[in-house]
């Protein structure tokens, strides 16, 4: 799935945020390449915002869990703020039998399973 298709899940919902996200320039750039958990983030946050009007979180401390959430700094308030709002969840990975590695994983691709659950999620908020 490429950041183009990801967004153009959008396109039923809020036609307006479609075309203002695929005209700016960043998207016309990389608009064709995989869309990593990262830019799935950043465009919900976006549409969170942009479309929900809901305000950013301040209070983070109930994601200190998540080992690899400030990998990126650029991304980290986007990434922060869906996983508040539970438009994506954080992955789960098991290291012994009672402990679990929990990460964002930012650089994995999305699934269309992954970006559908978000998208259906972001619209309920």
């Amino acid at each position: 799935m490429t950041i183009f298709d990801f967004l153009s899940l959008f396109s039923s919902a809020d036609p307006n945020f479609l075309k203002k996200v695929t005209a700016e320039e960043e998207y016309r750039y990389r608009g064709g390449e995989d869309c990593r958990r990262a830019d799935a983030a950043k465009i919900l946050h976006r549409y969170l915002k942009e479309c929900r009007n809901c305000p950013d979180q301040t209070d983070l401390s109930s994601l200190s869990h998540i080992k690899d959430l400030y990998d990126c700094r650029i991304c980290a308030n986007d990434i922060a703020q869906v996983l508040i709002y539970q438009v994506m969840d954080p992955v789960l990975i098991p290291t012994g039998e009672t402990t679990i590695l929990t990460i964002f994983d930012h650089e994995t691709k999305i699934t269309r399973e992954e970006a559908d659950e978000a998208i259906s999620r972001v619209r309920k908020i």
